[in-house]
């Protein structure tokens, strides 16, 4: 029996020491032939920018292109001996033609994969050629973009809208409070200060009305106030609940005025636009997105952001990053992340060699799982600014919202009518004043030059009676005269020659 187990272990011993080296030498340069690839193989490139390119430089092949050049350099150039031109490269620039070159057994190796791919491709619907799958690397989350106008704009009408349907209500409640002041007030004063409250309910209502509403906001103009005890201990009552209602006012308006970037800058309940066969579409979804529109490139999803018919961009970060920094564009930037991690996988064709290449302990698959994506991260992506509110955000009466230069301007416009309305209407009157001041002026003189003629011919007229009578009264003292004289001849003569004894 003890024969048996030392022979058992003997035995045992021997294969590990033999199979020990065979394992060793898989991670050493001398990798078994198998897994060298040796008649090289077809690779299909998708355009993925930050993540594959175009290949057009050599030097710039994306974060992923540039990890699998140094896989192809290191692990099957270097050890097996392999020229690069063995490993034939096509990139193609639309999911669709990707996918029909993996179908149609014209890929080896294909990259990148992401989730959405990977589905169809082991689906049961699918029925080209069949494909294993490693993992690349792993983006840490999503990036929602957001046209900074659009945005301001949109919290803008927000803003306004919220202070409509908030403020009016407080309003109301105003009007209708200092509405009862104003007839408690007047109940209280009109016997005691008929002057400033008149008896007449018209009239004394409205004075307290006045009297309510502006002792309320200003604590009173002074130009009407209780005189009765009763009134005035109202009045003191009433100015305190005054300052109360404006408070309320005051409080509700800034409300208004506060926008909360957290609650506008989401993707639950906005119309949300992504790139097309990737799984941002599916997590906008699990978010909540109003709608969700699939676009084939960025200039697509960018204009259609810029022209508002989506209100906003969602996707991977680095992606984000990478594509913001190529549009220089300080209009756009990213409001918020969502962390969720976003795999990029490598497909392989199922079949024993690749499978040796990929996934036994070589030089292929170490790099693969030790993932050294991390030395190219810097070298695609570069520092995004997000939002900022304190920068960013521009409030209602902002001079650099639109809105608010075209009220100024509207504003502006109506005071210089009004303004040129008044000077005019003013030059106008003074104009009809002169005319009117000439006309009576000349009326004036046309009438007293009337009057003095009119007095002329009268004074003439009187004149010409006066000395009629003169004339009148000469010729009648010239008579008497003459008579007188007449007489006294007359009796000289007779004296002369028959004197009286």
């Amino acid at each position: 029996m003890n024969f048996k187990v030392q022979s058992t272990f003997a035995f045992i011993t021997m294969a590990v020491l033999i199979w020990k080296p065979v394992y060793m030498n898989q991670n050493t340069p001398n990798a078994p032939r198998n897994a060298c690839l040796l008649n090289g193989a077809s690779l299909s490139v998708l355009v993925h920018p930050p993540m594959t390119t175009d290949y057009r430089d050599q030097n710039f092949k994306g974060i992923l292109g540039d990890f699998f050049g140094e896989i192809i350099e290191k692990c099957f150039v270097e050890q097996c001996q392999i020229s690069p031109k063995s490993f034939k490269i096509t990139v193609f620039n639309s999911t669709a033609s990707f996918v029909v070159s993996m179908k149609e057994n014209n890929s080896d190796i294909a990259f990148p994969i992401m989730r959405p791919l990977k589905m169809f491709l082991t689906s049961d619907d699918y029925n080209g050629s069949r494909f294993r799958f490693e993992e690349f690397m792993k983006t840490p989350w999503y990036s929602l973009i957001l046209d900074v106008k659009n945005f301001n704009s949109k919290a803008n009408s927000i803003v306004f809208k919220t202070l409509g349907e908030s403020v009016w209500p407080i309003v109301i409640f105003t009007l209708l409070i200092a509405g009862i002041s104003g007839i408690c007030v007047w109940a209280l004063e009109t016997y005691f200060n008929e002057e400033e409250f008149p008896r007449s309910f018209t009239k004394g209502t409205y004075e307290g009305f006045w009297w309510a509403f502006v002792s309320m906001t200003t604590v009173g103009y002074g130009d009407k106030t209780p005189k009765f005890v009763l009134g005035r201990m109202f009045g003191v009552l009433w100015i305190l609940l005054g300052l109360v209602v404006i408070a309320m006012f005051t409080a509700t308006a800034t409300s208004a005025f506060s926008i909360d970037v957290d609650a506008l800058a989401r993707v639950t309940g906005q119309r949300i636009g992504v790139m097309s066969n990737t799984t941002a579409r599916l997590e906008a979804n699990k978010l909540g997105a109003k709608e969700v529109k699939e676009f084939a490139s960025k200039q697509a999803l960018l204009s259609a952001l810029r022209k508002n018919e989506i209100e906003g961009i969602f996707m991977d970060k680095y992606m984000a990053s990478y594509m913001l920094y190529k549009q220089n564009d300080s209009n756009f930037k990213v409001f918020k992340d969502y962390e969720e991690k976003i795999p990029y996988e490598l497909a392989y064709r199922d079949s024993p060699l690749f499978r040796d290449a990929f996934e036994r302990e070589t030089c292929a698959r170490n790099l693969l799982q030790k993932s050294f994506v991390d030395s190219y991260l810097m070298k695609y992506l570069k520092p995004v600014a997000a939002y900022n509110a304190d920068s960013d955000a521009i409030s209602p009466f902002s001079g650099e919202n639109p809105y608010t230069r075209k009220f100024l301007l509207i504003i502006m416009g109506v005071f210089l009518g009004l303004l040129s309305i008044g000077l005019v209407a003013e030059v106008v009157i003074r104009i009809i004043k002169r005319r009117n001041k000439k006309v009576k002026n000349v009326a004036g003189e046309i009438d007293l030059k009337e009057v003095k003629v009119h007095n002329s011919k009268g004074h003439l007229k009187d004149i010409e009676d006066k000395v009629s009578q003169l004339v009148n009264e000469v010729g009648k003292l010239q008579a008497q005269l003459a008579a007188m004289s007449s007489s006294v001849n007359g009796t000289q003569f007779g004296g002369q020659h028959t004197p009286h004894f």
